[in-house]
C-alpha cells in the first residue's frame, strides 16, 4: 500500500468497497473507509526500507486501534500486539513506537539494537505467559496462511459477520479478525461480555453469523440463556481456547442443530498463528471426544514424548499416542524474550504442542493428555517451568504442578501462605484470577531419590487436602495450605439462594435470584470480598473470587438496598404510631419497578422473562393468600376479595382492615399487567432492543387516571393499581436511565408528576427523594455492621409488611409494637426460607452449570 515499505502489503488484501468492515454500534466503517485510515496510518510512521521499527499496539475493540495495527503491518514495520492497559510486558525487547492516544509516539528504544528480521511481522504473547516477556514470533505468510485456513474451513463468505466475543489480543480473538477480513466479511465490534444482555441484543441485532468462545465462555453464555435463544442470523459458534468435555460438546451440538447453527470445535495455539484444527460440525455427535483434522495446509505427526524422569514414554496399544506435533505454513518463527531475538529468522519447522494424543483412522486429532510441564487453564497455556523460575527470581522455591481447573503451587516456607501475598503474586505470573491458584506450604518440598521435585507427592498432597477440607470461611487446611475464597462464595450464593448445587461458573442471574435475595446475597458477599463491581450479579462466581480484596470497616451498600430497609422501618414505624413518616409505600411501588427491571423483565426472551415474572407472583402472592386465609380464620379481619387480591376491582374502597395489603396488591398487579403488556411479541421485541423507550411510551397511558380522575377520588384510592401503576413505570425507567440525558429527563419526569399526587409536599419529597437517589447514587457507604443488620429486615421486607398488622395491635408500647413486627417478619422470612430449600434443591434449577 506504501512505496516506501519494505513489505508494503498486508496479509490479506482490503479492496476498496463500500462492503462494511466494522461495525462499531451505529458506526459503520466500509472496506474503503478502513483502507484510507489504515493508509494514513501507514503513512505516518516512519520510512521502513531505512530501518524496521518495533511498534506497540494496544489492541482494543475499536476502529482506530484496528487500523493502527493493519497500519504498521501496512508499512513493513512490527506489530507487538498488548493488552490494552499493560504496555509494559514488552520493555524486554525495548519497543521504538508505541500507540498512545490516536497516534504513535516515539520511545527509548535501543537505536544500536540490531534490525528486526525481515519475515518478522507481529509479536504476541503466548497464552500462558503473561507474566514474562515471552513472544512469539510471527510472519506475514503465518498470518496469511492461517487466515485463509480458518476462512477456507469455516466457509466464512462476505455475507458473514463476527462479533468481538473474545479480545482481539488474545490470538484466538485476533484470528477472528484476520479470517473475517480475509474472506471480505464484517466485525461487529463490542466491549459487552457474553454474559450481558446488551451483547445478545448486538448480536441479534446486526445480524451476527459468528460467534467466538472458549469453553468458560461458553458455560457463562449458557448461563445467559443461549438455550432459549432465537438468533436466525447466527450459524455457527467456534469453541477453542480449552478442552470441551465430549458430554457437553454433545449437549451443545444438539442446541445448535435445534437453533439452526452450528457447533465448530477448533483447536490451537499462538504459536501457529491461532488454529490448527477444525471438527466439522457434522462429526461433533459421533466425535465429541476429537478436535478435528488438520486447518488446510497443516498436518500431524505423532511423535514419543519424554517422561519426567527422562526415559521414553511408551507407546499404548494399536494407537500411536505421543506427543503432538503440527506441521503447516502458519507455524512461528520462533520465540524472542530480548530485542536481539528479534533479528532471528525461522528457528524451528514443526510445532511440539505439548499435548499427548493421536490420529484415528480417519485422521482426526484426539488429545489424551498433556506433556508434563504445561497446563491449560481458563484457556491459558502454563508453562510451569516458567513459573517456577519466576518465582525462583523472587526467592520462592516452588513446585508448580495442577490440572484444568486450578494451578497448584507448592511452597517450601515455615510461615502460613497468606492469599496477598504467594497466591497473588503467581496468578500475577501466570495471567490467573487468584481463584484459579491454589497453594499449600511444606517445611521442605518432597525429592525423588534423584534429587529432583517428587511431583507425584505434591499432587497426592493436593488431591487429599482438597478432599479433607470441610466447607466454610477459608483458612489453612489439614495440609498446611489455603483454601480458597471461592468454596465461601459457593456456600453464600447457596445459602442465600436455596440452592442444592451451585458451580464456580454460575451467577446469580443464571440461578435466577431475585430482589429479596439479592440483598442478603450482596451484603455477605461484600463480607468476604470487599467492595462488589458494579456487575457483580453478572459475573460467575469465579470471577467474583478474583476481584478479591480485604474488606474495610464501611460497607458500600446499594441505594435500592438502603432506600428498602429505610422505607420498610417508615412504614411501619408509621403504623404503629411510633412517628408519622408517609411516602414510603409508594417509593417501594418505585422500588418495584426498578428491580423488576434488573432482575426478572432482564430475562434473554419472552419465555424466560414470563417464568421470572410468574416467579414474582408466587413469591408474593402465595404467603399473602396463607396469611389472609389464616387472618380471616382467625379474626375475620380481611374478605374474599383480599384473599383473591382483587380489591381494587370489587372494593370497598374506604379505609379500614380490608385497605391494609393494598401495597402488596397493588405490586402483585402491576407484575400481571407486566407480563400481559411483554407478551405481545411486538412489544417484547421492542423492550429487549429500547427498554428505557418503552417504559416512557407506556408512561402517559398509566398517568391517565392521576390527571384526569385524581380530584374526584378519595385518600385510599391512591394505593389502587390505576392510580399507582406509573411509579412502576418509572423504577422501570431508572433502572434502564444509562445515560446522562436518559437520568436527567426521567428525574424531570419524576419531581412532574410526583408533585401534587398527595396534596402533601413532605410526602411527595420523599417519594421523590427516593426516586432521585435511584437515578443518582448507586451506592452508599455505610459502618459495616450496619449494613449487615440492615440486610436481613430488607430481605424480609415483604413478611413485615404482611405480618404487622398481626402483630403490634397486641403491645401498648409502640416501641415493642416496633420491635415485635421485625421479629415476626424475619421469623417468617426464615421459616419461609426452610420450607423453599428441600423443594428447590430437589432439581437443579434452569441455567446452572452445576452437575
Amino acid at each position: 500500500m506504501l512505496t516506501h515499505a519494505r513489505t508494503p502489503v498486508l496479509p490479506f488484501p482490503l479492496p476498496q468497497t463500500d462492503a462494511p468492515a466494522l461495525i462499531d454500534g451505529d458506526e459503520r466503517w466500509s472496506y474503503a473507509d478502513l483502507r484510507l485510515a489504515v493508509d494514513r496510518v501507514a503513512s505516518s510512521l516512519p520510512d521502513a526500507t531505512e530501518r524496521r521499527r518495533i511498534c506497540v499496539v494496544p489492541l482494543a475493540a475499536t476502529p482506530d486501534a484496528i487500523a493502527a495495527y493493519l497500519g504498521v503491518l501496512a508499512a513493513g514495520h512490527v506489530a507487538a500486539i498488548v493488552e490494552p492497559g499493560r504496555e509494559g510486558t514488552c520493555d524486554a525487547i525495548a519497543p521504538d513506537l508505541a500507540w498512545q492516544g490516536g497516534r504513535f509516539v516515539a520511545l527509548v528504544g535501543a537505536d544500536d539494537a540490531p534490525e528486526p528480521h525481515p519475515e518478522l511481522a507481529v509479536l504476541m504473547s503466548t497464552s500462558g505467559s503473561t507474566g514474562s516477556p515471552k513472544l512469539v514470533r510471527l510472519s506475514h505468510d503465518n498470518l496469511r496462511a492461517n487466515a485463509e485456513a480458518i476462512a477456507q474451513s469455516l466457509a466464512l463468505s462476505r455475507e458473514d459477520r463476527a462479533i468481538t466475543s473474545l479480545p482481539l489480543h488474545y490470538c484466538y480473538g485476533l484470528s477472528v479478525l484476520h479470517s473475517h477480513l480475509a474472506a471480505g466479511a464484517s466485525l461487529v465490534l463490542s466491549d459487552d461480555a457474553v454474559s450481558e444482555r446488551e451483547f445478545w441484543n448486538t448480536a441479534e441485532r446486526q445480524a451476527v453469523t459468528t460467534i467466538a468462545a472458549v469453553p468458560h465462555s461458553m458455560r457463562m453464555m449458557r448461563c445467559a440463556g443461549l438455550d432459549a435463544r432465537a438468533l436466525p442470523s447466527l450459524r455457527r459458534i467456534t469453541v477453542a481456547g480449552g478442552r470441551m468435555a465430549p458430554a457437553d460438546v454433545v449437549e451443545v451440538h444438539a442446541l445448535g442443530r435445534r437453533a439452526g447453527w452450528d457447533l465448530v470445535v477448533m483447536y490451537g495455539q499462538t504459536e501457529a498463528t491461532a488454529r490448527m484444527c477444525v471438527l466439522d460440525p457434522h462429526d461433533a455427535a459421533a466425535h465429541p471426544d476429537s478436535v478435528g483434522r488438520a486447518v488446510p495446509g497443516g498436518w500431524f505427526s505423532v511423535e514419543q514424548s519424554v517422561a519426567e524422569d527422562g526415559d521414553i514414554a511408551p507407546i499404548a496399544g494399536d494407537r500411536a499416542i505421543g506427543e503432538l506435533v503440527y506441521h503447516g505454513p502458519n507455524v512461528m518463527l520462533g520465540y524472542a524474550t530480548t530485542r536481539d531475538d528479534l533479528a532471528a529468522g525461522r528457528a524451528i519447522d514443526a510445532l511440539r504442542t505439548g499435548d499427548l494424543g493421536y490420529l484415528d483412522d480417519d485422521g482426526r486429532v484426539r488429545i489424551v493428555g498433556r506433556r508434563s510441564g504445561f497446563l491449560k487453564i481458563l484457556g491459558k497455556r502454563i508453562d510451569v517451568q516458567n513459573v517456577e523460575d519466576l518465582l525462583a527470581r523472587d526467592g520462592i522455591r516452588a513446585c508448580v504442578t495442577g490440572n484444568d481447573d486450578r494451578l497448584q503451587i507448592a511452597v517450601e516456607t515455615d510461615d502460613p501462605v497468606s492469599e496477598s501475598g504467594l497466591r497473588s503474586r503467581a496468578a500475577t505470573l501466570a495471567g490467573l484470577p487468584c481463584s484459579a491458584v491454589r497453594v499449600i506450604g511444606f517445611s521442605s518440598l518432597p525429592l525423588l531419590s534423584s534429587g529432583k521435585l517428587d511431583r507425584e507427592t505434591i499432587r497426592r498432597e493436593f488431591a487429599e487436602s482438597t478432599s479433607a477440607a470441610p466447607s466454610g470461611a477459608p483458612g489453612v487446611t489439614e495440609g498446611g495450605g489455603e483454601k480458597s475464597d471461592i468454596d465461601e462464595i459457593r456456600q453464600i450464593f447457596a445459602h442465600c439462594l436455596d440452592r442444592g448445587a451451585v458451580g464456580d461458573d454460575d451467577s446469580f442471574v443464571s440461578l435466577r435470584g431475585d430482589s429479596l435475595s439479592y440483598v442478603e446475597l450482596s451484603v455477605r458477599l461484600e463480607a468476604v470480598l470487599g467492595d462488589l463491581p458494579d456487575d457483580w450479579q453478572e459475573r460467575t462466581i469465579r470471577e467474583l473470587a478474583a476481584t478479591s480484596q480485604s474488606p474495610s470497616r464501611w460497607a458500600s451498600v446499594e441505594s435500592s438496598i438502603v432506600l428498602r430497609v429505610l422505607a420498610t422501618v417508615t412504614v411501619l414505624g408509621t403504623h404503629v404510631g411510633l412517628f408519622t413518616f408517609l411516602g414510603g409505600a409508594h417509593a417501594l411501588l418505585a422500588l418495584v419497578g426498578y428491580n423488576l427491571a434488573r432482575f426478572s423483565m432482564a430475562a434473554p426472551n419472552r419465555k424466560e422473562r414470563t417464568r421470572r415474572l410468574g416467579g414474582v407472583l408466587a413469591t408474593i402472592g402465595i404467603p399473602t393468600f396463607i396469611l389472609v386465609a389464616v387472618a380471616h380464620l382467625v379474626n375475620e379481619q380481611y374478605t374474599l376479595a383480599n384473599l383473591l387480591q382483587v380489591r381494587w376491582i370489587f372494593g370497598p374502597f374506604n379505609w379500614g382492615p380490608h385497605a391494609q395489603l393494598w401495597f402488596i396488591e397493588a405490586a402483585l398487579w402491576s407484575v400481571i399487567v407486566l407480563i400481559g403488556l411483554l407478551a405481545i411479541p411486538a412489544v417484547s421485541r421492542w423492550y429487549d432492543a429500547h427498554p428505557f423507550w418503552v417504559a416512557l411510551a407506556a408512561l402517559p397511558v398509566a398517568l391517565i387516571p392521576r390527571y384526569f380522575f385524581l380530584e374526584q377520588i378519595t385518600s385510599p384510592v391512591r394505593g389502587l393499581l390505576p392510580w399507582v401503576f406509573w411509579l412502576v413505570l418509572i423504577g422501570i425507567a431508572v433502572a434502564h436511565a444509562n445515560t446522562i440525558p436518559k437520568r436527567l429527563l426521567i428525574n424531570a419526569i419524576a419531581i412532574a408528576t410526583i408533585a401534587g399526587f398527595f396534596g402533601s409536599p413532605l410526602r411527595e419529597a420523599y417519594v421523590a427523594g427516593a426516586v432521585l437517589a435511584l437515578i443518582w447514587i448507586p451506592r452508599i457507604r455505610l459502618p459495616r455492621f450496619l449494613a449487615l443488620a440492615a440486610a436481613p429486615i430488607a430481605g424480609a421486607s415483604l413478611y413485615i409488611y404482611l405480618v404487622q398488622w398481626q402483630v403490634f395491635g397486641h403491645f401498648e408500647s409502640a416501641v415493642l409494637g416496633f420491635i415485635a413486627s421485625i421479629a415476626a417478619g424475619l421469623a417468617v422470612w426464615a421459616l419461609v426460607r426452610r420450607v423453599r430449600r428441600p423443594l428447590l434443591r430437589i432439581t437443579t434449577p434452569i441455567g446452572t452449570n452445576a452437575r
